[in-house]
Parts: structure tokens; sequence; C-alpha cells
């Protein structure tokens, strides 16, 4: 099997981050981080009672949305310069329907940089592309496999991924715009950014093409470079078969999100897990437990 294959079509998500302090008295997991005495007192709660501030999620709640008009034009001019020809027209009729969620955004009950010299209490609105279209690499760079491998995702590269994370952006600020008490009082003191770039609230439209240059951070969700795909697919190139056995190579399988070819407009761990458990079944029934080798 060609190496070129196992390198190729490597895909991710960027997050865009708007990081608030609020006005009210409500202790956020900053502080748990700030005051260890704090922080015994909470673990002394969830090791009781299961209680307190560590009992659930650092996010308060996860919200996708759907920007199909908007994506229908950006799908064009990425045709007309093959930014996205890379994508089969099914992926291109997803990209550009009205029930796709292109946008994920989440809640994190706390400022999710590094915080250095402050007391207060803060959350973030995070925002991320659900179904980048941008694909970049991954390569071997030496025969030390010690060697870090060279790898750009390419992020951006396509005019749909920049329209969605812009769309995003613009529904973040409005978000935060609404966060009001119940007697209409904003909820939010004062934005913060302790990694030095700009404020992201109050940007006009010329303005958030330089934020998505300046501003992003990796989602950390890399896949796509061993896609599973039948042996005579041209896009993707395959790597694995169905039960993530690769092609040409004897005793070895690949099981991670890197076998998913496309997006799957969601968190990759638990689609991980599942194929986790598929392929352990495949597995055993090989190799049935107790069978003679």
């Amino acid at each position: 099997m060609p190496t070129s294959r196992v390198r190729t079509k490597l895909w991710t998500s960027l997050i865009f981050t708007v990081g608030l302090q609020e006005k009210s008295s409500t202790t956020t997991l900053d502080k748990l981080r700030i005051y260890p005495t704090m922080m015994a007192e909470e673990l002394n709660k969830y090791n009781q009672k299961q209680g307190g501030l560590l009992e659930g999620s650092s996010f308060e709640f996860s919200a996708w949305k759907n920007y199909g008009h908007a994506c229908q034009q950006a799908v064009v001019l990425d045709d007309e310069s093959g930014g996205v020809t890379m994508l089969s027209r099914p992926i291109r009729d997803y990209i550009r329907s009205d029930r796709t969620p292109h946008a994920q955004f989440l809640m994190l009950y706390k400022y999710p940089h590094t915080l250095e010299n402050t007391t207060g209490s803060y959350f973030a609105l995070l925002s991320t592309v659900a179904t980048p279209t941008s694909r970049g690499y991954v390569k071997i760079v030496a025969n030390d496999p010690s060697a870090p491998p060279e790898c750009d995702p390419k992020w951006l590269s396509t005019q749909v991924d920049r329209m969605i994370m812009k769309e995003a952006m613009k529904t973040t600020i409005e978000i935060v715009a609404k966060m009001v008490d119940e007697d209409g009082t904003p909820v939010i003191g004062v934005e913060v950014d302790f990694t030095g770039n700009p404020p992201a609230l109050g940007f006009g439209e010329e303005d958030l093409e330089a934020k998505l240059r300046t501003s992003l951070w990796s989602s950390s969700h890399y896949a796509g470079t061993c896609a599973m795909a039948p042996l005579d697919s041209t896009s993707p190139l395959p790597v694995v078969d169905t039960n993530c056995k690769v092609y040409g190579v004897q005793g070895l399988r690949v099981v991670d999100a890197s076998v998913f070819p496309v997006p799957i407009s969601a968190n990759t761990q638990g689609p991980v897990y599942a194929l986790a458990e598929k392929i352990a079944d495949a597995i055993l029934g090989d190799y049935p437990l107790g069978a003679q080798s």
C-alpha cells in the first residue's frame, strides 16, 4: 500500500473563545485553581456526597446550529476554485443542507486558558466548525522514530470553513449580548483575554477575518489520515477496511479517529468508543477466547 495514503486528508476543528468575567458572586471552577483550601473543601463534598462544584461536567451546555443558507454560496466559490473538489458530491450536498449541524457551541464553567494574578469567577463561550472541509496532511520526515512528523492541518483553507467560523463567531457574540438576569441586568462584567489577543466582542464584519487568523486554537480532534473506504475508492484513498484491517499488511489494524473518512458533526470520543467495541468483537470473532492458537 502506498504510504501516501496514510498521511492525506487530515481534518480537525478550530475553536473560537470568548472569555467573560461574571458580575455576580457566583463561584466557578477557576477559584478551585486559585484557592487550594476551596479545592480541598470541594473534593471533600464530592467524596462524601458526590455533590458540590465537582459533581458534573465543566460544560454547562452544548448546542449546534445550521448555516445552510450561507453555505450555498461558499460551496460554489470553493467548487470554482478547487477548494472542496476533494470532497464527494454527497458530502458537498451534506454541507449545503439546511439540516446539517455546521457549528457547535459550548459554555465552559471556567476560563479555558491560564489565569494569572486574578481572583474572579469566569466562564467562556466556545464555538467550533462541526463540518470542517479543509484537509491537511501528516507525514514522516526521518528514519528516526523519535523525530516529530511534519503536520499541516491547512486550517481555514476553504471558503466553507471560513464562512462557518465567522458566522459562529457572530452567533457567539449575539449570545453574550443576550445573557441577562431575570430583571434584565447583564450578567457579564467584562470580557477577558489572557492570551494577548484583541477582544472579540463588538468586532465589525471587516475585523472577523483577521480574528480568524489570530484567535483560534485547535480542538485536538485530529482524524481522517487512515480512512476506512472500499479498496477501489479514489476519494478518500483507502487505508483500512470495515474491520479496521490495513490493506496489504497482515496482522495490523488501526482503531482510532484516524479511520473516520469524513467529519461526523459531533465530538469524536463517543464514536471512537463505539468503533473500539465493534473491532474488539471482530477480533474475538477471529480469535475466540480459549481457542487453540
